[in-house]
């Protein structure tokens, strides 16, 4: 009996394959699959919120909202890998994660995020997004707001939508990379 199986994948058009043991197979496919595709090493989205709000302290939702999705688009563009996993959506107020809409429904302002860890981010991912937030935190969330409206990737999502109307589209991470990719960043980078 052999004490590993091998599982093959594609991954970015090319071919992998990873040595696994059985028992994970029949147990925790779905884990080994993230595994395989190197999902694992993509944050939540409230690891990066808890992040941002240790960092920079209480906040309005929507400013926390645009700095997680500016984190997000520049790390596309200059990384070339998304800094979590969770979608982010074309709503009428600018673009929004799902997931932490749901967590903060009803308040205005946050100030603690209890359901990410901080410590999760490594230093050059904790530094990235000190960089990004350095920049748009001196706005307030109207001002992200109507900044974030002015750009391709919410307007792409919102093409032949009335102006407020309601809206879930996803703001497509090959669109934000495309987009952000040909900007220069408005922040600079450690080195």
């Amino acid at each position: 009996m052999a004490l590993t199986a091998r599982a093959s994948l594609t991954h970015w058009a090319r071919p992998i394959t990873v040595a696994v043991w059985p028992a994970v197979l029949v147990g925790w496919p779905r884990r080994v699959l993230d595994i395989a595709r190197g999902r694992c090493a993509m944050h939540s989205v409230h690891d990066i919120a808890a992040y941002i709000l240790q960092r920079r302290g209480t906040m309005t939702a929507m400013k926390l909202q645009k700095l997680v999705y500016y984190a997000q688009a520049w790390s596309l563009a200059l990384r070339g890998r998304s800094l979590f996993r969770e979608e982010i959506q074309a709503w009428a107020y600018g673009p929004v994660v799902y997931e932490l809409f749901k967590q903060h429904r009803g308040q205005f302002a946050v100030a603690a995020w209890p359901f990410g860890d901080p410590g999760r981010l490594r230093a050059d991912e904790a530094a990235f997004v000190n960089a990004v937030v350095g920049h748009y935190g001196a706005f307030d969330g109207a001002e992200l707001s109507e900044l974030s409206h002015a750009d391709g990737p919410w307007l792409d999502a919102r093409t032949g939508l009335p102006q407020g109307t309601r809206c879930a589209r996803a703001i497509t991470r090959e669109v934000m990379r495309s987009f952000y990719s040909q900007r220069q960043p408005p922040f600079q980078l450690a080195p």
